[in-house]
């Protein structure tokens, strides 16, 4: 059911962006630092990349989607073994955005799709589960068309794939280059 939902969420953003007349892509990459203990202990924060696409929906609102990249080697804590990690976020939402000049601020709330894999000599273990996502930002217009975005992000999803639960989201430091077509 909640898979269904998050399936349902992206078609409506999707419908909705496809009635706007013009779009943004941006492509970005930033830091992950997990907000679980027990997950940064094993792996650690890193880097970040994914692709964004936006669009107008009515004055100052703006529909987006995404899909997001982190990948880790980590080591277990008991065994210490060498342990792979893949998360891949995937989903959308709807912001606020307001300009100052050639300053574009903007505030969002989505729900993303995490798909976990986790890969040891222990076995494999694929996870998937809806989360939330919340980000605050600003676009500098470089060009007509091209911006430099700056943003700070928080996610939460909990996840049990195995005997405990634990939150695959956290804290996120995004810089991206954004270019709107028209």
């Amino acid at each position: 059911m909640k898979r269904l939902l998050a399936w349902l969420t992206l078609a409506l953003l999707l419908t909705g962006m496809a009635l706007a007349d013009e779009a943004m892509i941006k492509l970005r990459a930033g830091y992950f630092h997990p907000r679980d203990k027990d997950f940064r202990d094993i792996y650690g924060g890193g880097m970040t990349f994914g692709l964004e696409v936006s669009a107008e929906a009515a004055k100052n609102v703006e529909l987006w989607v995404e899909a997001g990249y982190f990948s880790k080697k980590g080591e277990l804590s008991y065994t210490r073994e060498t342990a792979r990690l893949r998360i891949v976020p995937a989903g959308g939402g709807v912001r606020y955005v307001w300009t100052a000049g050639r300053l574009n601020y903007y505030c969002g709330l989505g729900l993303n799709y995490y798909s976990y894999r986790e890969a040891s000599p222990l076995g494999t273990v694929h996870w998937g589960r809806p989360g939330l996502a919340a980000g605050i930002g600003g676009r500098l217009r470089a060009a007509e068309n091209a911006s430099i975005d700056l943003s700070v992000g928080y996610s939460h999803c909990r996840m049990k794939p195995a005997d405990f639960a634990f939150n695959v989201g956290g804290w996120e430091l995004v810089i991206g280059l954004a270019y709107r077509l028209r």
